[in-house]
């Protein structure tokens, strides 16, 4: 039997009233020569037998029923048993715009490129919205162009909203992020080990995918501690640095860049030893304060005001934004 042209990789995971309507997405593309491959990641709920039924209508669709491990251990699944050229991630409580496949299949075709990155699109439900980062609609030529558009936040960090070539990726990828315990920015991270794999990428400015967002998940229920952070560095420093150092660097200064905004975070400690590491190296490398956040460096050159406007911006976020709520702090 031949290959498909496209493999699409759908993690699952207690989303049985989303899932339906993310299988229907795919069937009613007018693009055909694709598989769907369903991880159920041990669903509790009804979607192993979504899943199984859909199975039994459409041979195109492909089960894989394992434990529970976590998003990354399910994209790994998937992706050892995915047989076509290009990559598809498509989250299960999301969907497909119509005729999104054949865009994607032509864009790639059209270009011999390794990925093609798409406008990301929102909805809870009721309205759709487009996400407010930056296009720049184009080519990205080199693997170290598209690293440093990818680490400083100048191309989405999604897997879905694109399609991807699969040799760009190998096993490891998903399963070093499954072994690392990573379980926040899984995507980013996934993209960032690939880069040295990326010659050719083209950004377009139309959606393809559609993000379900829902009123509780749009500020976030949790927050990355320190430590967790660390740990993500040093897998990306065995990934990265041995490649391109100048890339490494800049995955550096986005870790600090984390730091600064953590201060912000009304859940994380805010102490004077650990503003003078972060003040320390921005004083050291200033380039990175134009991929700061303004509010971020107000007063940040003196401590005691830097304090008074941390802590004030704070309680504010906490009483306004969260509306009292405590996010999780993941260790």
């Amino acid at each position: 039997m031949s290959s498909p042209s496209i493999s699409i990789l759908v993690p699952i995971y207690n989303v049985e009233p989303y899932l339906q309507r993310c299988i229907d997405s795919v069937l009613s593309q007018d693009f055909t020569d694709y598989e769907l491959i369903l991880v159920d990641d041990g669903s509790p709920d009804r979607c192993p037998d979504i899943c199984d039924e859909a199975s039994a209508k459409d041979q195109r669709i492909k089960v894989v029923h394992k434990a529970n491990g976590g998003l990354p251990s399910a994209r790994l699944a998937g992706f050892e048993v995915a047989r076509a050229e290009f990559v598809v991630f498509l989250d299960s409580d999301d969907w497909l715009m119509p005729g999104a496949l054949a865009m994607l299949h032509r864009a790639m075709m059209g270009g011999d490129y390794d990925i093609v990155k798409t406008r990301p699109c929102r909805s809870d439900g009721h309205s759709q919205w487009l996400e407010s980062y930056p296009i720049n609609a184009g080519e990205i030529e080199g693997s170290v162009a598209y690293a440093e558009r990818m680490n400083y936040n100048l191309i989405h960090p999604y897997l879905h909203s694109g399609i991807y070539r699969k040799s760009v990726f190998t096993a490891d990828v998903f399963r070093s992020i499954s072994e690392a315990g990573i379980s926040f920015g899984e995507d980013w991270f996934a993209n960032m080990m690939i880069a040295p794999n990326v010659m050719r990428v083209l950004v377009v400015d139309e959606p393809s995918h559609v993000y379900y967002v829902n009123s509780e998940s749009i500020v976030g229920n949790s927050i990355l501690s320190d430590g967790v952070n660390r740990q993500a560095g040093t897998l990306l420093e065995d990934c990265l640095k041995p490649w391109n150092d100048t890339v490494w660097q800049m995955v550096q200064s986005k870790q600090y860049i984390g730091k600064l905004t953590r201060f912000f975070a009304p859940e994380v400690p805010f102490t004077r030893a650990e503003y003078e590491i972060v003040h320390d190296y921005y004083v050291r490398h200033p380039s990175v304060r134009r991929y700061s956040e303004a509010k971020h460096l107000r007063f940040f050159d003196c401590y005691a005001a830097y304090w008074l406007y941390v802590h004030a911006y704070r309680f504010l976020f906490k009483w306004i934004r969260l509306k009292g709520r405590t996010r999780k702090l993941q260790y």
